[in-house]
């Protein structure tokens, strides 16, 4: 579970934050905005992607033994599932980034692309191995865990809901 909660970070801090922050750049460009990069917004859509990796990681590893068994199948097929919730959540919302708004078409198509291809790269990171059964000990370990897993999924959850 550890192995995925880290690889989870990794990737998302990747793929979804850094990622998220050049397709946001991108799309602005297509809407012939100007640039503008601030510290403040740019560790703001990091640090989003980035909270969304530990609780996708322990899903995954969680979900590994029933996804297919090659690497980019499984990616994918987990970065459909897991980006079909967000879309709902995200983009479906009647007060949407307006940013995002603006380029529904674009902006959709590169924040799902960034999904499939965190599903495969948290996949292809994570390994082949079979992850070893789950057992845990107290209680008390098992609610740590799920805080620990949770908690930045529920922060990023908050913040994608009340911005």
């Amino acid at each position: 579970m550890r192995r995925g909660v880290i690889w989870g970070f990794v990737s998302a801090l990747v793929v979804l934050g850094l990622g998220g922050r050049i397709a946001m750049s991108g799309i602005a460009i297509a809407l012939g905005s100007p640039l503008e990069w601030s510290v403040g917004g740019t560790l703001q859509v990091i640090v989003l992607g980035a909270a969304l990796g530990p609780p996708a990681g322990a899903l995954y590893v969680l979900c590994r033994r029933r996804l297919p068994a090659h690497p980019v199948a499984s990616g994918l097929v987990f970065g459909v599932a897991g980006g079909a919730a967000l879309v709902a959540i995200y983009f479906l919302r009647p007060a949407g980034p307006v940013e995002l708004n603006a380029a529904p078409v674009l902006s959709g198509f590169l924040f799902g692309a960034l999904l499939l291809l965190f599903g495969v790269v948290l996949a292809l990171v994570y390994g082949g191995d079979d992850p070893p059964e789950i057992r845990v000990t107290s209680p008390f370990v098992g609610i740590a865990t799920l805080l620990l897993t949770l908690g930045p999924l529920a922060l990023a959850l908050f913040a994608l809901i009340s911005r």
